[in-house]
């Protein structure tokens, strides 16, 4: 059995049937048009669907279109940040952020750059003071510039941290240079090198060089005028300053061993005239001692009275003072036998080298010419 759909309800009827057991309304089964009408409603629901599907289906690949979109921006910033072109970055990075205002990466990012240009503004400034050699001035704005992006990471963060790293090392190395000029001792050098060498960057290395150079020829310059002024050990001292800091130098090297031959032979010479000076003071010492007086005159004469005086006259030939000079001395008769001895007290008391001293005696009531004869002359060296 056939069966058609009521118009008025959509029951599935008989079509034997005139009226709908449903909704009791009159069928009219030959009316085609009732069937075409019937056709129309049922096609409605479909094409709502198929619309409400397209509308989902359009707004979700729209939504998918902005998602891609705002990413390809962040990209874009990620890449010119990390060319250093902050302020085109910031531009990507707030395009990223209109097409996706929930977007914590970009919105991350945009700070960043922002502090990026804060900072690339700090680092001009350094520079223009390091141009007028104020490298204090310019570490402490980089030292501000450097605190701005503490805790905060990533690849951005690491390319601001390495320009403030080499604004740093470029004041640094401007300071150490600075620090230099006018320093021509050791003792002023040495701190100096000591900062250049706890920075392990190439231009500090290189300023360390160069101390250690200047090190060298101002430690050759002091020890060669020592040299010439054979103050041997103080040369070596100076050499051995200068190699602590370069002990490959061929130059003080050259010059040590130059400086120790010299004082091998100055000390033998020294040891040699030292001994020479011994051996004449020695001499000299015994001639003092045995020779150090002479006499040069001794006379004896009888006068009117019977009265014989003793005069006479001593030089000290000694090379240094003479002091208490006596002279013993025998007197004879005409036959020849002693008639007398006598020891006498020359005046002054003290003869210096080249001086005379006279003494004299008078023996009374002889009655008779004596002769005389210096026999002993006796004197102390003075202290």
């Amino acid at each position: 059995m056939d069966l058609i759909t009521c118009p008025h309800c959509g029951s599935d009827i008989s079509e034997m049937n005139r009226f709908c057991p449903s909704c009791g309304n009159r069928v009219h089964r030959g009316d085609p048009s009732s069937r075409e009408k019937f056709r129309r409603w049922w096609l409605i629901p479909f094409f709502i669907l198929i619309l409400a599907v397209l509308c989902l289906g359009g707004f979700y690949y729209y939504q998918q279109h902005l998602t891609q979109e705002a990413v390809q921006s962040f990209q874009k910033g990620e890449q010119l940040a990390l060319k250093g072109k902050y302020r085109e970055a910031g531009d990507a990075f707030s395009d990223a952020l209109k097409k996706r205002p929930h977007f914590p990466a970009a919105l991350l990012n945009l700070k960043i750059v922002n502090i990026g240009l804060d900072i690339e503004s700090d680092l001009q400034t350094a520079k223009q003071l390091e141009k007028h050699k104020k490298y204090d001035q310019a570490l402490a704005t980089i030292d501000r510039a450097s605190k701005k992006l503490q805790g905060y990471k990533g690849k951005i963060v690491t390319l601001i941290n390495h320009s403030i790293s080499q604004a740093k090392i470029s004041a640094t190395v401007g300071k150490l240079r600075q620090e230099m000029e006018g320093k021509d001792s050791i003792d002023a050098l040495a701190p100096i090198l000591t900062k250049a060498e706890s920075l392990n960057i190439p231009e500090a290395k290189e300023i360390a060089k160069q101390i250690r150079a200047q090190i060298v020829e101002i430690a050759y310059s002091e020890a060669n005028q020592l040299l010439n002024e054979k103050n041997y050990s103080s040369a070596l001292e100076k050499v051995n300053d200068g190699l602590k800091y370069d002990p490959s130098s061929e130059k003080l090297l050259g010059l040590k061993k130059a400086i120790e031959k010299a004082k091998k032979e100055y000390e033998a010479q020294e040891t040699a005239i030292a001994n020479e000076a011994i051996q004449k003071a020695q001499e000299e010492y015994e001639h003092n001692k045995k020779e150090g007086v002479q006499l040069v005159d001794i006379k004896a004469k009888l006068d009117e009275y019977g009265n014989v005086e003793v005069t006479g006259k001593v030089k000290c030939t000694a090379t240094v003072p003479v002091t208490s000079v006596s002279v013993s001395y025998t007197l004879y008769d005409e036959n020849g036998a002693e008639y007398a001895t006598n020891e006498v007290i020359v005046v002054p008391d003290t003869l210096n080298p080249g001086d005379e001293g006279t003494f004299d005696y008078t023996h009374f009531n002889v009655n008779g010419k004596l002769t005389v004869k210096a026999t002993k002359l006796k004197w102390y060296l003075a202290d």
